[in-house]
């Protein structure tokens, strides 16, 4: 899944959260948008670190002056 898809999750259950009238059921659906939300923050930490580390793209001989 990519990050786009848990942040939707995670915005599911805080619509949800927001209709539920049982405080406990209210926390729950808290607690599982913090987690999508997470899921999804790793998953673009670590897509920024793979840019990062990526070699720079060598200029095709041709190209060059």
């Amino acid at each position: 899944m990519s990050a786009e898809e848990y942040q939707r999750k995670a915005q599911l259950f805080l619509d949800l959260a927001r209709h539920v009238t049982n405080s406990e059921d209210r926390a729950t659906m808290i607690r599982m948008a913090a987690f999508w939300k997470e899921r999804a923050d790793e998953i673009e930490q670590n897509e920024r670190q793979q840019q990062q580390q990526a070699p720079p793209k060598k200029e095709p001989e041709s190209e060059r002056s």
